[in-house]
């Protein structure tokens, strides 16, 4: 289960000549290709989804696809029960049927460039939402994801971009919809995943708005309706988020967008996922709103794998890892930082200098990972470290980390508990979620490694912030500039806003290192200079300092400062043990305003900053601690990223007093 190690690794590659007259490094390609895959490499025939899915059907029709807990009389089973390739294939014909039987849509023959039959999804991760997906994709419908959580105000401005008739949702949202139903007057039909009650049956008699329970389009024994016809420019599904001025903007991905992203996820330089099979399994828990999550779930099914649905988010995410034991993983950076906690919390439980002990076999396996490359120390994971691998299910092969940076310190503390590669990734939207992904064998912390074999991509100069591509003149020597991702496939662009582009300019910084490897300094609008001119990535460090674990949530702020301040929640645990050692009265939110609990953390987080070899110009010098988290403060945007504007302009005082306080008049 090991990584090859002996292999030498294939990353990007030049396949032009670099132009010392153009502001632009020359065109990277995935190592182990000369041609930008388009198709999967044994199915070259498969040019939509629909034969994707039809030939899975038929290789795999008596393997796993989905398992499930089931829910009986005396609650959730706590044994999983599975459903196969042909029981999906079963239930995806008829409630596809019904959908044409029952007059919901239009039967098709042919699914052009332009036909885009919208369908709406609206729920938390479960099986029924990927059954919709698969739906969609073999009778040419193009779904809309749509976050359950979502605002009124702002489903309404989606409904009158888009004009949806049709919706499957759970419970919960479709509750929300039907009270709100004259808001959505282009509404016609909703499917809900759950139970309708009867009075809501009776509610919408004689109503244009129709519901329907999926059990019952499930049982459809009406005239079976044959698949249309797909062109592989055809709209799979578009992703709708919004833009900088804070309007909808709908990413197109075509079905030959997904069928290109499938084939060069798989073809990465990664043993793990070229001999995935029909004996791994993945826990699906990030919602399936995000591109990416769906991307990894087709790469499973094509490979045979089993999946299972977890709709709680992180919430006791670790219980539902170690009941159904997956093999791969995705996590963000939140996720992992759960995991580090939740293993430090179990080191610190053993008595007398125990943990001490562990501690010193953790970090000297955290120096052998990055001198030798190794993940595994048999005497070590044997005796110290199953238990800590069975907290995850005990089964991995192998994680990604995907969202932004993950703290270097984090990562390998994981990679040696866990005894598992955590491979970092990066993509767009407009890339199906990934672009480039590291190599197992590539221990270096802070790279996302190896393009895609479907993807190249090219640096350009961003003279504002001084990152220049040409390294002549530069101490660093590495070329550094804005990302631009070109794809094997066109990018047709986005709703109503078509226009194929060559180059998708991403708004990252990259750097390629000298032997190769990507690495993602963070985006432009956010990236800002000291006084002295330093460049800060404030992404990487706040997620560095995340890593303390006296810290629950950080920003830092210096722009044209000479020193880093900044905002901390603080772990309420780490606080209240302070205050109760200084003898401090108060609640937590006065006890966070004092001078004393400030001045410790201070004293913790520069600690911190020296243990994991911070440079000395991102160390903080002054903090202010907010006792409410920046989530339940609306701080956090729709990705769960830190709005940094709003940040800004909430600790405007705050931010003015900690100079003021550091350097007084």
């Amino acid at each position: 289960m090991g990584c090859t190690l002996s292999k030498t690794p294939t990353y990007n590659k030049s396949i032009s000549l670099k132009d010392d007259s153009k502001k632009e490094t020359s065109v990277f390609r995935a190592g182990n290709v000369d041609e930008l895959v388009s198709g999967l490499f044994d199915s070259p025939e498969v040019t939509n989804l629909q034969k994707l899915y039809l030939k899975l059907f038929y290789r795999f029709e008596k393997a796993r696809l989905i398992a499930h807990k089931e829910i009986g009389r005396e609650g959730i089973s706590p044994k999983y029960k599975y459903r196969t390739f042909e029981d999906i294939f079963n239930l995806c014909r008829n409630i596809g049927s019904a959908l044409v039987g029952k007059g919901i849509i239009e039967a098709a023959t042919r699914i052009k460039r332009d036909d885009m039959r919208l369908v709406g999804i609206c729920s938390e991760n479960r099986e029924e939402w990927f059954e919709t997906d698969i739906i969609c994709a073999l009778y040419g419908l193009a779904s809309v994801p749509i976050d359950p959580n979502i605002e009124e105000k702002k489903l309404k401005d989606l409904f009158d971009i888009i004009d949806l008739s049709i919706i499957f949702c759970s419970s919960g949202p479709a509750l929300k919809i039907i009270a709100n139903r004259k808001e959505y007057p282009s509404l016609k039909t909703i499917i809900c995943f759950d139970e309708v009650p009867h009075e809501l049956h009776t509610e919408l008699e004689g109503d244009e708005l129709k519901i329907y329970q999926w059990s019952e389009l499930q049982r459809f024994t009406g005239r079976e309706v044959m698949f249309p016809y797909i062109l592989s420019d055809a709209v799979y599904t578009i992703i709708f988020d919004y833009n900088e001025l804070g309007a909808f903007k709908g990413t197109l991905i075509t079905h030959e967008n997904m069928i290109a992203s499938i084939a060069g996820f798989l073809d990465q330089d990664n043993d793990y996922i070229q001999g995935m099979s029909l004996t791994d399994s993945y826990l699906s828990y990030i919602p399936l709103t995000e591109i990416f999550e769906r991307t990894m779930l087709h790469c499973l099914a094509t490979k045979g794998a089993h999946i299972s649905f977890y709709s709680k988010g992180d919430e006791n995410l670790m219980e539902a890892l170690r009941c159904f034991k997956p093999s791969f993983f995705i996590g963000f950076q939140r996720t992992y930082r759960d995991f580090y906690f939740s293993i430090l919390q179990e080191i610190e439980k053993e008595k007398g200098d125990k943990s001490d002990s562990i501690m010193a076999k953790i970090k000297a396996k955290m120096e052998k990972l990055q001198k030798k490359g190794s993940y595994h120390e048999i005497f070590f994971d044997n005796v110290q470290f199953d238990a800590y691998k069975s907290m995850v299910g005990g089964r991995l092969k192998c994680c990604f980390s995907i969202g932004g940076p993950l703290s270097p310190f984090v990562a390998d503390f994981l990679k040696v508990c866990l005894s598992v590669p955590i491979c970092e990734a990066y993509g767009r939207v407009e890339t199906c979620g990934f672009a480039a992904v590291q190599i197992p064998t590539d221990t270096a912390p802070g790279r996302v490694g190896a393009i895609l074999p479907n993807v190249e991509f090219t640096l350009v100069d961003y003279g504002k912030l001084g990152f220049t591509t040409n390294n002549k003149f530069s101490l660093r020597r590495t070329p550094r500039g804005e990302i631009w991702l070109g794809q094997s496939t066109k990018f047709r662009g986005y709703y109503k806003e078509e226009k194929s582009q060559t180059w998708l300019k991403t708004g990252d910084i990259g750097q390629i290192n000298s032997d190769g490897t990507l690495s993602i300094l963070g985006q432009k609008d956010t990236i800002f200079r000291l006084a002295n001119d330093e460049p800060i990535f404030p992404e990487k460090v706040e997620e560095i300092y995340r890593g303390c674990r006296h810290v629950n949530d950080i920003f830092i702020y210096g722009e044209n400062m000479e020193e880093l301040v900044a905002i901390i929640n603080p772990h309420k645990s780490s606080v209240e043990k302070w205050a109760r050692d200084l003898d401090l009265k108060g609640d937590f939110s006065e006890i966070c305003g004092s001078k004393f609990i400030r001045d410790l953390m201070l004293v913790e987080i520069e600690k911190f900053a020296k243990e994991v070899k911070l440079e000395k110009s991102f160390f903080i010098k002054n903090v202010h601690l907010e006792p409410h988290s920046f989530s339940s403060l609306g701080l956090y945007d729709s990705h769960m990223h830190l709005n940094r504007s709003k940040m800004v302009q909430h600790y405007a005082k705050k931010i003015h007093y900690l100079y003021q306080e550091k350097n007084p008049l």
